[in-house]
């Protein structure tokens, strides 16, 4: 009789290799990119500032102070926050090349003139800055990556000579021991508020490895919108979906606002004054949208804009020699059923050994109001398209649902158990025809792992009982 020390190693040995099966089939069938447009893989703590030429003194150690390795930094960017609106396709997520090895004497990046403070700014306000440093070691400084944390800041270096003449810096030339540089920096205030702070990274040669040269802002906004995002949750192709949000300027009595011409034709917006007119504008404004039909199916995101009459002050002209002026958005979110869906997209049947039988449920549901589903035709693949090697060890059973005849059916995939000769795993492609003018086909990913003498799956358990295989 197994122990029950053993029962648990066993468990945690299968459920190790269903994962890796499972992690097999999401690489190839992943997508380039996920809707949400943030990369998680990034996500990682800050790392602190470097401090100023001169600082105070502090007490002996028996080693130098070495700060910590380079990190990057979130991938919203410093002083941003969610549903801001701001558009993180701008930033710089790209990997950070490894500094040059140091050899011989080191060099030692000062930073000069410590944190840069702008003070207040009105949101979308364009502000520059220039960074004073020095190489105060004895060895050439080189560096290999200049990375300001967010797209809304722009950095450029000069290398400044004996006669104070600045030339541009190129990345991996030496900077030699005594001679000073800058990083010149333009920071855009646009999708930020209150206090905003910002860095740009240097990596280089330095003992230190990376000095971040930080700088911070309180915003105020010049309109404020509520809400500062729009989420009109589940909606399929076909729908029509209405929303509203309220602007209103924190600085001026009254404004003009007009919704910015780049938006998609599934978008309608409509402006509408509170005590007030189109021509002379108001205090207060009614935003109205209109999502689809016609909206691309999955996970929809988008940042709507909002144009004023107002000057933006102390910002350069736009491309074409015009003014400046206030702008602001909010993003408008649903999540997005085609005509037919199918849930869940991926079937995992575990680890199995041969013979023993296991099976997964699915339910396709038709989100057209004038299409009948018909009984669905199912095929089984490999990953290639051709015919599933085991297909006759896993048997299909479709039943429409009581209440959703026509509408929508439960798909039965049942794995009777597969041969002695297999052992590893086992993926494909379950295709279900629907006939639906538009989504004719459904494409769902199944995998499992054959063993010899693997143990047996986890039994469900009531709520309150224990499990005697987890002991919990």
């Amino acid at each position: 009789m197994l122990t029950l020390s053993r029962l648990r190693t066993s468990w945690l040995l299968g459920c190790t290799a269903s994962a890796l099966a499972l992690v097999a089939v999401a690489q190839s069938a992943r997508p380039a990119r996920l809707e949400t447009g943030i990369d998680l893989s990034r996500l990682k703590p800050a790392t602190p500032a470097a401090q100023p030429a001169n600082p105070a003194p502090a007490p002996a150690l028996s080693a130098p102070l070495v700060a910590p390795p380079a990190v990057a930094n979130s991938p919203l960017g410093a002083g941003h926050f969610e549903g801001d609106g701001h558009d993180q396709s701008q930033h710089n997520h790209a990997a950070i090349p490894a500094p040059p090895p140091q050899t011989g004497p080191a060099p030692n990046l000062v930073w000069l003139d410590g944190e840069k403070d702008f003070g207040e700014l009105i949101a979308g306000q364009v502000v520059d800055h220039s960074f004073k440093l020095k190489n105060g070691g004895e060895g050439d400084l080189i560096l290999s990556q200049i990375k300001p944390s967010c797209g809304c800041t722009n950095s450029n270096t000069s290398v400044i000579d004996a006669t104070g003449a600045r030339t541009p810096y190129v990345l991996g030339a030496a900077i030699m021991p005594g001679q000073e540089f800058e990083v010149a920096i333009t920071f855009n205030s646009q999708g930020k508020r209150d206090q905003a702070h910002g860095q740009v990274s240097l990596y280089c040669n330095d003992p230190r490895t990376v000095i971040n040269l930080t700088f911070k802002a309180m915003v105020k906004t010049f309109l404020d919108v509520q809400p500062n995002y729009l989420n009109l949750e589940a909606m399929a192709t076909t729908d029509l979906r209405e929303g509203h949000v309220v602007v209103k300027s924190t600085m001026v009595p009254k404004f003009k606002l007009m919704p910015a011409p780049d938006l998609p034709p599934e978008i309608r917006v409509e402006c509408t004054p509170r005590n007030g007119d189109q021509e002379t504008g108001a205090a207060e404004w009614d935003v109205h949208v209109k999502l689809g039909p016609g909206v691309p199916e999955g996970t929809y995101n988008r940042n709507i804009r909002l144009l004023t009459d107002q000057p933006l002050k102390g910002s350069p002209a736009t491309a074409d020699g015009k003014p400046a002026l206030h702008e602001t958005q909010f993003m408008l979110m649903a999540q997005v059923k085609g005509m037919i869906s199918c849930e869940p997209m991926f079937v995992s049947y575990g680890m199995l050994r041969p013979g023993q039988a296991a099976s997964r449920t699915l339910k396709i549901t038709c989100n057209d109001p004038a299409f009948q589903l018909p009984n669905p035709k199912l095929t089984l693949t490999n990953l290639k398209g051709e015919p599933f090697e085991y297909d006759g060890y896993i048997t299909r059973t479709v039943k429409p649902i009581a209440g959703m005849e026509g509408k929508a059916y439960e798909v039965e995939l049942t794995c009777t158990g597969m041969p002695e000769t297999l052992n590893g795993n086992f993926m494909g492609t379950l295709t279900v025809e629907t006939g639906h003018p538009t989504k004719p086909k459904v494409e769902v990913r199944f995998t499992g792992v054959c063993r010899p003498g693997a143990p047996p799956a986890a039994p469900v358990v009531p709520v309150g009982q224990v499990n005697p295989i987890s002991g919990g």
